[in-house]
């Protein structure tokens, strides 16, 4: 491949990756994200995932795994927190887009991420706790994948892909647990 056809692939990336996180910032749609009384503390929250799921996890997360085929999710994550810093494990196939990519000269700690429990498709849990993630990302729609991540005590977010109201969802539920007091600004898209 040409340095010129790399620099248009890495542009290409650069740019998706944009799109995304300013897609990520606009939206009205309501996230399922929500603090739950009784079974919150100062130390966890309890949300509701887009799966559904009720899941408890401390307030201040500092590891986070992506598994299965929510492959842009590292780069998205990535680029809204300006950090891949608590990425600890990603697909293999979103290593390889980062390593061949803007995003790793950006994000040179997006690198750091293990991939040894995560092929993209299935998940070594083994492995996967090794690097003792607090919260594991998956895509809502494998209840299969939900399953094999709680049986082996994981605390799993179910991350919506197919669903047209994904990206909008996606802001306030990330960014509410990821960083506690955050409070995303609803814009109105225009379309």
């Amino acid at each position: 491949m040409s340095k010129h056809v790399q620099r248009i692939f890495k542009l290409a990336v650069a740019v998706f990756a944009l799109v995304l996180a300013v897609n990520l910032g606009a939206g009205t749609y309501q996230a399922q994200a929500s603090t739950v009384g009784a079974a919150s503390t100062k130390q966890t929250k309890t949300i509701t995932d887009q799966a559904g799921n009720k899941v408890t996890l401390p307030k201040n997360i500092k590891r986070v795994a992506i598994v299965g085929s929510i492959w842009p999710l590292p780069s998205v994550m990535a680029v809204f927190f300006n950090s891949a810093d608590k990425i600890v494990s990603m697909p293999e196939p979103s290593m390889v887009a980062a390593k061949h990519s803007l995003l790793s000269e950006l994000y040179p700690g997006i690198l750091k991420a293990k991939t040894a429990s995560n092929d993209g498709t299935s998940i070594n849990t083994e492995e996967l706790k090794k690097v003792k993630p607090d919260v594991v990302f998956y895509g809502a729609e494998d209840t299969k994948m939900q399953q094999k991540l709680t049986n082996a005590g994981f605390k799993a977010w179910g991350f919506p892909l197919a669903n047209g109201r994904a990206i909008p969802l996606r802001r306030k539920t990330i960014g509410s647990v990821y960083y506690p007091k955050f409070s995303p600004r609803i814009i109105k898209p225009k379309f």
